[in-house]
């Protein structure tokens, strides 16, 4: 049984404007950005500076949840100013104005989020093929190569599953749709027994042991069902880097199974302390140790260490093709909030020069 931590926290596209969020816009448009037809050889495209060039950011942001909109706002601009290399930002131009905007974050792990290209006017791609083309080729070589020499492997993107404009942009960026991910919730009773597993013992894990963790998490892998293609461009050191940097990492969440003096398995949570719940990373059991009934008390490991954050609930992404981890949450009483279609773009395999 596993859980896709990395994928949970990242935002769905929206054709709603974020140009409120800026002061003195309201929700009306800059003039500069009114349609216009968008002739390839008038257009140009820049890398722009994301802590000072609030606009195209703006645009970009148009590709965002509504309700994670403001997080991820304070987020990129917070990163924007802290490490600027993050974060990549890119501005299709032409002489009246701002065509088009799109944003990506590199993350730790060698992995980068971006969101479908937002255009000034929506009906843009329509009316201009060949300029829309242009733009599109031009984001994917420009982005690519940023986040190529910025050491990424993967690119990811999620969009709502029947935004077609969205799938559009993408495959022509050179994105393959994999797989359809699945958001669970628990609603977490602080007054709730705390019910001990008779058969399984835990160990902290902390950081001199990573080591450890790593071999396990690899042995939980064997089998799985859950974006099993993701081990042909990350390492298992990628991966765990990348399981710190969702929400906040502390030691203490982190436990290995034990069953006698076998590792047999592991819960990682993490916790998201602005909007006060849980994150079950990662919950893996190895081979040999399923068909026990043990994922369940990993379940119970994990919503004991999310109760003892101080969170209201626990949050999850699984892959919607791994049927016995959603039989298993089904059963522990997760419900379903959502869905997103995840989209890759590869920049290297594994072992090809990194």
């Amino acid at each position: 049984m596993e859980s896709c931590g990395e994928f949970l926290s990242y935002a769905v596209p929206t054709a709603r404007s974020a140009f409120a969020m800026l002061p003195g816009m309201g929700s009306e448009r800059p003039a500069a950005l009114a349609a216009r037809t968008m002739p390839p050889h008038r257009l140009s495209i820049r890398r722009c500076d994301p802590a000072k060039e609030v606009v195209p950011l703006a645009l970009a942001a148009q590709g965002w949840d509504e309700a994670e909109r403001p997080v991820l706002w304070n987020s990129i601009r917070q990163a924007a100013q802290e490490a600027p290399q993050n974060v990549i930002l890119l501005a299709a131009e032409q002489e009246s104005g701002l065509a088009a905007a799109q944003v990506a974050q590199i993350f730790q792990g060698r992995i980068a989020l971006t969101w479908p290209i937002q255009w000034a006017n929506p009906h843009g791609p329509k009316a201009d093929p060949d300029g829309t083309l242009f733009v599109i080729r031009s984001f994917e070589n420009e982005l690519t190569d940023c986040l190529f020499h910025a050491g990424c492997v993967l690119v990811q993107a999620l969009t709502p599953l029947n935004d077609s404009d969205s799938s559009q942009s993408l495959a022509l960026e050179g994105f393959t749709p994999m797989t359809q991910l699945v958001y669970l919730v628990d609603e977490l009773n602080p007054q709730a027994e705390i019910r001990e597993g008779a058969e399984l013992s835990w160990v902290d894990v902390q950081p001199q042991d990573e080591s450890r963790l790593a071999r396990v998490i690899e042995r939980t892998y064997v089998g799985t069902r859950d974006c099993p293609w993701l081990e042909r461009w990350r390492t298992t050191a990628d991966v765990l880097a990348g399981y710190r940097a969702v929400g906040r990492y502390d030691p203490a969440f982190w436990k290995i199974a034990r069953h006698g003096a076998n590792d047999v398995g592991c819960v990682l949570v993490n916790v998201h302390e602005d909007v006060h719940h849980a994150e079950l990373v990662y919950l893996g059991l190895v081979p040999e140790a399923r068909g026990r009934g043990w994922a369940v008390e990993l379940v119970e490991r994990a919503r004991q260490l999310a109760r003892a954050a101080g969170c209201q609930r626990m949050v999850l992404a699984v892959d919607d093709a791994n049927e016995p981890a959603k039989r298993l949450y089904a059963r522990c009483g997760m419900e379903e909030f959502g869905r997103r279609q995840l989209w890759i773009h590869p920049l290297l395999r594994r072992g090809d020069g990194t």
